[in-house]
């Protein structure tokens, strides 16, 4: 199996009211220091004490504040030092919320550490069982088209002249993945920087079929820097691709896998509901 055990969505961390017994104040410091908020996962709110691989949560920051530019939250098990990878990204004064699958420490503690300054609040709604299908990573950056991390082209993707862009990302082998036999990845896909004037977009991560599906995993307009958690299933070929409509940099960061077989069964994303045409099992439609 997967590994994977779901239960009701349970509040485990709110640095608002001290929920958790965590400190009644917002983390971070208002630039790029600051000590992150560290978590005891497992033992507590139902989570077995031992032999839990990583969390599934909903993470929230309400209450931001950062000096300039964006800020941004980084959920990694404790014990090493942050990586360079985000969960979520805010501006002062935004309330931002998006799901995670954090490993945890060997000790089941969880970090979190904000560039810029915010109130956290983590619901835990499933955990996933050590070695039972899923394999969790700390989190590290994939690509980053800002920079050409990753071996992607640093430049802005989405429409031009040939219309939407597709980047290909080779994945087995890399980023602590081994070299065969990898079914899904975890990743947060972020899109940043998109240039003033340009249209909407949005991106859909797939397994690089012949045709990318009609679905997406985000969406943004210009200026706006938008994350959002992702499943992807490898292709065949051992790659990765996202379509992108819009003008915007892209990255990503992965945060584990699960192998052929692993109990995990992924496929291309196909729609299922949109209200906008009547599509799929909408009540009172």
């Amino acid at each position: 199996t997967s590994g994977l055990q779901t239960v009701n969505p349970v509040r485990v961390i709110d640095t608002r009211i001290g929920t958790g017994g965590v400190p009644v104040a917002r983390v971070g410091n208002n630039g790029a220091g600051g000590a992150p908020l560290a978590f005891q996962m497992s033992g507590s709110n139902g989570i077995p004490a031992s032999g839990i691989a990583a969390v599934s949560v909903n993470l929230t920051v309400t209450n931001t504040s950062v000096g300039a530019g964006a800020g941004f939250v980084t959920a990694y098990p404790c014990g090493v030092e942050p990586p360079l990878a985000s969960n979520l990204n805010f501006v002062t004064g935004q309330t931002v919320a998006n799901a995670a699958i954090i490993p945890l420490s060997p000790t089941g503690a969880a970090c979190f550490y904000v560039h810029g300054q915010a109130d956290v609040i983590v619901d835990v709604n499933g955990w996933f069982v050590s070695g039972s299908g899923f394999a969790p990573l700390s989190p590290r950056r994939m690509f980053d088209t800002r920079t050409g991390d990753g071996g992607v082209v640093s430049s802005v993707v989405g429409t031009n002249s040939l219309g939407p862009s597709i980047v290909e990302v080779p994945v087995l082998g890399r980023f602590g993945l081994p070299a065969s036999s990898v079914e899904t990845v975890a990743m947060n896909v972020t899109v940043t920087d998109s240039p003033l004037g340009s249209p909407a977009g949005f991106v859909t991560v797939y397994p690089c079929t012949n045709q990318p599906p009609l679905a997406s995993n985000l969406n943004f307009t210009a200026r706006q820097t938008v994350a959002n958690s992702v499943l992807a299933k490898v292709s065949s070929r051992g790659t990765v691709c996202f379509y992108v409509t819009g003008s915007t940099h892209l990255l990503a960061d992965i945060s584990g896998y699960t192998l052929v077989g692993g109990g995990l069964n992924t496929f291309t994303p196909v729609r299922i509901v949109d209200t906008r045409i009547s599509q799929g099992p909408i009540p009172g439609r």
